[in-house]
C-alpha cells in the first residue's frame, strides 16, 4: 500500500523550519536595562540596602510581613512608566529588596504613604 498524506499538506519554502527564537530581552530595551544598573551603581554603590524597610517599619508593616532580606536587589521607580515615568532618571529609581518590591507594587495605598510611589494624577473629566 502506498501511504496516504493528509490534505493539510503545505510546502512553506526554504527556512520555514529554521527560524531562530525571540529574544527575550530587546536590543533597545538591553540598552536601557544597561543605564539603568549605572545609574543605581553609581548612585547607591554595589550592595544597596533596600530602601524600602525603613519607612514601610514606620507603618507598621515589617520584613517578616514582607520577606525582605534587608539588601536591594530591584530598582523600584517612585513615578511608573505606565504613570509617565522614566527608569533612568536617578531622582526616580530607588534601591528595594524584592520582598518590599513586591509589597509596595501590590500596596499602592501603603507605598505612597511611605513615600515610595507618588500617587497618580486624577483623571480629567471630558465635558
Amino acid at each position: 500500500p502506498v501511504p496516504r498524506r493528509s490534505r493539510m499538506t503545505f510546502d512553506l519554502g526554504p527556512g520555514w523550519g529554521q527560524r531562530k527564537p525571540l529574544r527575550p530581552v530587546s536590543k533597545k530595551r538591553a540598552k536601557v536595562n544597561k543605564q539603568r544598573r549605572q545609574i543605581l551603581h553609581d548612585r547607591y554603590g554595589q550592595n544597596p540596602r533596600c530602601a524600602g524597610c525603613e519607612p514601610l517599619a514606620r507603618l507598621g508593616v515589617t520584613s517578616a510581613t514582607t520577606g525582605c532580606t534587608g539588601w536591594a536587589s530591584d530598582g523600584h521607580e517612585i513615578v511608573r512608566r505606565s504613570r509617565g515615568g522614566s527608569i533612568t532618571d536617578p531622582d526616580n529609581v530607588l534601591p528595594l529588596g524584592r520582598g518590599c518590591h513586591d509589597y509596595v507594587t501590590l500596596h499602592d495605598d501603603v507605598a505612597v504613604a511611605a513615600g515610595l510611589s507618588a500617587r497618580p494624577p486624577a483623571p480629567r473629566s471630558i465635558p
